[in-house]
């Protein structure tokens, strides 16, 4: 039997893959976050990543979930980058920073960081390598600092 060059190959888009590579090869995509994003993950420890999405018909988890004090940083790797797959990741950064309001105690103050490593370009610019975004208010120019989102 011939052996197929594709046999040895391991998609790391392939979530299991990804958690794996990410321990092991954490410096690469410390210094590949920090080149792209400007998110330092020095400092950051792996927390419990097995928060589920809720999804009753499907036990999504969220891939990489970072913690410091009181801030997280969540890594996703998406095959496909679709609609569905990017309001997946956000319930998972909304879930992460409403952590903070528990019952009877005193509000945290948590800054929550979603970075999502996509299996595609950029729609409206093809050379654009990082797209961050901001929670914002466009007609009182308000912003929330605490959430931020990035598609790398």
């Amino acid at each position: 039997m011939e052996n197929n060059e594709n046999d040895n190959f391991v998609s790391l888009l392939a979530d299991s893959t990804f958690k794996y590579m990410f321990k092991d090869y954490r410096d690469f995509f410390k210094k590949v976050i920090k080149l792209t994003t400007n998110v330092d993950i020095s400092e950051y420890e792996l927390y419990n990543n097995e928060i589920n999405s809720g999804n009753i018909a499907r036990d999504y988890r969220l891939d990489i979930l970072l913690k410091k004090d009181n801030d997280f940083i969540i890594i996703e790797m998406n095959k496909n980058a679709d609609k569905r797959t990017l309001l997946k990741a956000r319930k998972y950064l909304y879930a992460i920073a409403g952590g903070g309001l528990v019952e009877g105690e005193e509000f945290k103050k948590m800054r929550t960081i979603l970075i999502n490593f996509n299996n595609s370009k950029y729609k409206n610019d093809k050379e654009a390598i990082s797209v961050g975004y901001d929670l914002i208010n466009e007609k009182y120019n308000r912003v929330v600092r605490k959430l931020k989102l990035g598609d790398i």
